[in-house]
């Protein structure tokens, strides 16, 4: 139970409960807003209201399976998630280095599958981890 509902901070505070179930919104929950109005409510209760209710917003009525509702929040993390993979080329190409290559060494080896040199940038390749990850449980295996 949200331990806010019944204190005076609940006047001075925005409240961060369901307004159904009185269970307290993670992150997730307390920024899903289902509906223009900007009721907000836990994934629970919405799914609740979907399936074994009548499908309406509690607050003004409006439907709950408008698709364009989930459209302008899916544009939206999928802009983000485009400007924080072009930050990451952007600092990858400022320190001097291709997404994925090995080559920290600088022996020519990009993409080998070969470790990192130590102190050196690089990235391991799915391989080159493989390798390592044997490498080592051999030597254990061995005493080594």
């Amino acid at each position: 139970i949200c331990s806010k509902l019944a204190s005076k901070e609940a006047e001075e505070e925005p409240d961060n409960c369901c307004p159904l179930c009185i269970e307290p919104l993670d992150e997730t929950d307390a920024s899903f807003e289902p509906c223009p109005c900007g009721y907000t409510l836990c994934l629970f209760c919405y799914e609740r209201i979907k399936s074994d209710l009548n499908g309406l917003c509690p607050s003004c009525r409006t439907p709950y399976d408008q698709p364009e509702l989930y459209y302008e929040k899916l544009e939206q993390a999928k802009k983000e998630a485009e400007e924080a993979e072009r930050r990451k080329a952007e600092k990858a190409e400022a320190n001097g280095r291709a997404e994925g290559a090995v080559d920290a060494a600088g022996d020519g080896a990009a993409g080998d599958g070969a470790a990192p040199a130590p102190g050196g940038t690089g990235a391991w390749t799915v391989e080159g981890a493989l390798s390592a990850l044997a490498t080592v449980a051999a030597a254990r295996r061995d005493g080594e």
